[in-house]
Protein backbone atom coordinates (compact mmCIF):
# COMPACT_ATOMS: atom_id res chain seq x y z
CA UNK A 1 0.00 0.00 0.00
CA UNK A 2 0.73 3.27 -0.95
CA UNK A 3 1.64 6.25 1.66
CA UNK A 4 -0.84 9.11 1.37
CA UNK A 5 -0.59 12.42 3.12
CA UNK A 6 -2.52 11.97 6.50
CA UNK A 7 -4.05 15.61 6.16
CA UNK A 8 -5.88 14.51 3.16
CA UNK A 9 -7.17 11.37 5.16
CA UNK A 10 -8.29 13.12 8.03
CA UNK A 11 -10.08 16.24 5.90
CA UNK A 12 -11.71 13.07 4.46
CA UNK A 13 -12.70 11.80 8.03
CA UNK A 14 -13.93 14.85 9.37
CA UNK A 15 -15.17 17.28 6.56
CA UNK A 16 -19.29 16.51 7.42
CA UNK A 17 -18.31 18.12 10.45
CA UNK A 18 -17.84 21.46 8.91
CA UNK A 19 -21.66 21.80 8.61
CA UNK A 20 -22.98 20.87 12.34
CA UNK A 21 -22.55 17.94 13.78
CA UNK A 22 -19.24 15.83 14.28
CA UNK A 23 -19.49 12.61 12.13
CA UNK A 24 -19.03 9.14 13.34
CA UNK A 25 -15.57 8.36 12.17
CA UNK A 26 -15.51 4.87 10.25
CA UNK A 27 -12.57 2.81 9.98
CA UNK A 28 -14.01 0.92 7.05
CA UNK A 29 -15.02 4.26 5.65
CA UNK A 30 -11.05 5.31 6.38
CA UNK A 31 -10.13 2.05 5.06
CA UNK A 32 -12.12 2.38 1.85
CA UNK A 33 -10.25 5.39 0.68
CA UNK A 34 -6.59 4.41 1.51
CA UNK A 35 -7.43 1.65 -0.77
CA UNK A 36 -8.95 3.63 -3.56
CA UNK A 37 -6.20 6.42 -3.58
CA UNK A 38 -3.29 3.91 -2.59
CA UNK A 39 -4.83 2.10 -5.77
CA UNK A 40 -2.38 1.08 -8.77
CA UNK A 41 -4.81 2.87 -11.25
CA UNK A 42 -3.78 5.73 -10.13
CA UNK A 43 -0.57 5.15 -11.42
CA UNK A 44 1.22 6.73 -8.59
CA UNK A 45 -0.49 9.79 -8.49
CA UNK A 46 2.85 11.75 -9.86
CA UNK A 47 1.72 15.63 -10.52
CA UNK A 48 0.36 15.77 -13.66
CA UNK A 49 -0.47 12.62 -14.55
CA UNK A 50 -3.83 10.83 -15.00
CA UNK A 51 -3.84 9.29 -11.63
CA UNK A 52 -3.26 12.34 -10.27
CA UNK A 53 -6.03 14.04 -11.92
CA UNK A 54 -8.25 11.22 -10.47
CA UNK A 55 -7.42 11.49 -6.85
CA UNK A 56 -7.39 15.24 -6.75
CA UNK A 57 -10.97 14.12 -8.21
CA UNK A 58 -11.97 11.72 -5.39
CA UNK A 59 -10.87 13.57 -2.71
CA UNK A 60 -13.05 17.07 -3.85
CA UNK A 61 -16.45 15.29 -4.66
CA UNK A 62 -15.58 13.73 -1.06
CA UNK A 63 -14.86 17.12 0.38
CA UNK A 64 -18.45 18.15 -1.53
CA UNK A 65 -20.75 15.24 0.30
Amino acid sequence: MHRFPAFVLIALAVSPALGGEPPAISANAIRAHVEFLSDDLLEGRAAGSRGYELATRYVASQMRQ
